[in-house]
């Protein structure tokens, strides 16, 4: 009877750790899609800034106000598609906030920050508040 009873408890203690598991390694490879499309929305969003800084100002200078940039920005007055920032539940949109700065004569530098449904970047601001 002893030996039954301990039989069932590991069965069931071997079911619950197979379990967890299983969840354990499927969030972590959801997660690691989701990283992979948020490093997918930045690069896009940079290949969109070398157009689009070169577009309205081409001849920077060190010291001069430099633009802080939203995805708002890059959608209506950029031309980028809206698409590419698409988050990845595929319905809502990541909003985006870019600090930009003039390095040199005629040579812009910008960091990305982007804020989705269920990732923000640390040093994200929402600037409509």
């Amino acid at each position: 009877m002893r030996k039954k009873i301990f039989i069932i408890i590991l069965i069931v203690i071997l079911i619950v750790i197979a379990s967890v598991l299983f969840v354990a390694i499927r969030n972590y490879k959801i997660q690691e899609q989701n990283t992979k499309r948020y490093e997918e929305i930045k690069k896009d969003i940079d290949t969109e800034l070398k157009r689009y800084m070169y577009v309205i100002a081409p001849k920077c200078y060190p010291g001069n106000g430099t633009p802080l940039l939203t995805h708002q920005d890059l959608v209506y007055n950029g031309g980028m598609d809206k698409e590419k920032l698409l988050d990845v539940d595929g319905k809502s949109y990541c909003k985006v906030y870019i600090k930009t700065k003039c390095v040199e004569i005629g040579k812009w530098d910008w960091k990305i920050f982007i804020s989705c449904k269920d990732y923000t970047d640390k040093e994200y601001i929402e600037w409509a508040e």
